[in-house]
């Protein structure tokens, strides 16, 4: 749900700062997003991260965040990128 939130207000804020008011931001783009947080990028980040809790966690060492965030910019940062580029 948060993620629904977070994309539907982001999507917004970027079209008010592109100049439009209430009357001319397209809902429908907003609402396409928001679904596609709230259905595809929420719970795949939610699994994404108990994933690396569970196997990248290397007794909570200090470093392991490093490991952490080399990971998911290698891994599922490219492939959402991938994903979500329209031919």
């Amino acid at each position: 749900m948060f993620m629904l939130l977070v994309a539907v207000v982001v999507l917004m804020v970027g079209q008010v700062y592109q100049g439009r008011n209430l009357e001319t931001i397209d809902l429908k783009r907003s609402a396409r997003s928001g679904a596609a947080g709230f259905i595809g990028h929420g719970p795949l980040c939610h699994y994404w991260m108990s994933f690396m809790e569970t196997y990248l966690d290397f007794g909570g060492a200090w470093w392991g965040t490093g490991v952490k965030v080399l990971v998911l910019l290698l891994v599922l940062v490219r492939s959402k990128n991938a994903s979500q580029m329209h031919p």
